[in-house]
């Protein structure tokens, strides 16, 4: 998320260490492969974002009683997180290196981040903020300096998520004009729509690969929004019939499309965690994934489960680890694969 969860944006715009993971070498290389995750836990007053490696919890700093981090990148070894953190009247975006946060340049009322990457030494980060006519407004930050990629007055926009590949900076968000929300990405500040005029659409994720821009949200089929991915622009449809889903989170390997999400499970109140592997649903429990990685085949992905409070987790291959121990409320909301 990116990120707003997506059980909250079906009603919404769009919006303690745990047991350790396993390290396992890459036999091409002898390096470990590393397992980086971003989120949040509760706390006895509020909520703390932090980030976990390979199991191993780092709080980071909250001058507020509410923080969360959102989406998480390492650079030459130095951790980055984006998030956000309430002063007591406002969010204020934000992201933290290596445990330091930095606050965001803006001059709304408030502004929350998604997703950041790191490239020639300069940090990136997506998000938007509240302009001084009340809308959304969606947004980049190049160091900290604020840079606006919504649209005039009369619209409303939301980025989502960002990535960098080969000196060119994509960002995929929402972009309104009346009551719907319509897909789009900007690379290098220009817009591209996904779906057409008129549409009810939301994406969540991007990656792009051997030139193809790929990006995974949902789209509003009737009574029900349904899991989607673009490539290109063209969109398939991976999301059951009949009933509400969403993919959160998209890779590619090898050719092969890989999606996380969720949807309603017909005729009961459960919302199930999934991954789709090019089209082929598989589901992993009752949640919701937020971020997904692959390599080699092997599929991770974080997000939450269930067991009475909303749960932080993440799934490999479909086995889950709990970051923290029953009863501990909180989501991983990023997850990333380092080799180190």
């Amino acid at each position: 998320m990116k990120k707003m969860h997506c059980l909250k944006a079906f009603t919404m715009f769009s919006i303690l260490s745990g047991g350790m993971a396993g390290s396992p070498v890459n036999a091409d290389t002898d390096e470990q492969l590393h397992v980086y995750i971003a989120g949040v836990h509760s706390a006895e007053d509020g909520t703390i974002a932090c980030y976990w490696k390979d199991g191993v919890e780092t709080s980071l700093s909250r001058p507020g009683k509410y923080s969360v981090a959102y989406n998480i990148a390492v650079a030459d070894g130095v951790v980055y997180a984006s998030g956000d953190y309430s002063d007591g009247n406002r969010k204020i975006a934000c992201y933290w290196k290596d445990g330091i946060r930095v606050d965001l340049d803006h001059r709304g009322k408030f502004s929350s981040t998604s997703g950041i990457a790191v490239a020639g030494g300069s940090v990136y980060v997506a998000g938007f903020y509240e302009a001084e006519d009340n809308r959304k407004m969606a947004c980049y930050w190049k160091d900290g300096v604020k840079i606006d990629i919504g649209g005039p007055k009369g619209t409303s926009s939301h980025a989502s998520d960002i990535v960098i590949v080969d000196g060119s900076l994509y960002i995929v968000g929402v972009y309104q004009e009346g009551s719907q929300s319509r897909a789009c990405y900007w690379k290098d500040g220009v817009k591209t729509f996904l779906a057409p005029e008129g549409s009810d659409s939301y994406p969540r994720s991007i990656a792009v690969v051997d030139g193809s821009v790929y990006c995974a949200g949902y789209f509003k089929d009737g009574e029900y929004r349904r899991a989607c991915y673009w490539k290109d622009g063209k969109m398939t449809i991976i999301g059951p019939a009949d009933t509400r889903s969403c993919a959160n989170a998209i890779a590619v390997e090898g050719g092969t499309v890989y999606t996380a999400g969720l949807y309603d499970k017909p005729g009961e109140r459960t919302v199930m965690a999934c991954v789709w592997k090019g089209g082929e649903k598989t589901d992993i429990g009752p949640g919701e994934v937020e971020s997904i990685a692959v390599r080699g085949g092997t599929v991770y992905a974080a997000g939450y489960h269930q067991n009475g409070k909303t749960a932080a987790c993440y799934w490999k291959n479909g086995e889950r680890t709990d970051m923290f121990p029953p009863g501990i409320y909180g989501y991983a909301n990023a997850i990333v694969l380092v080799e180190e």
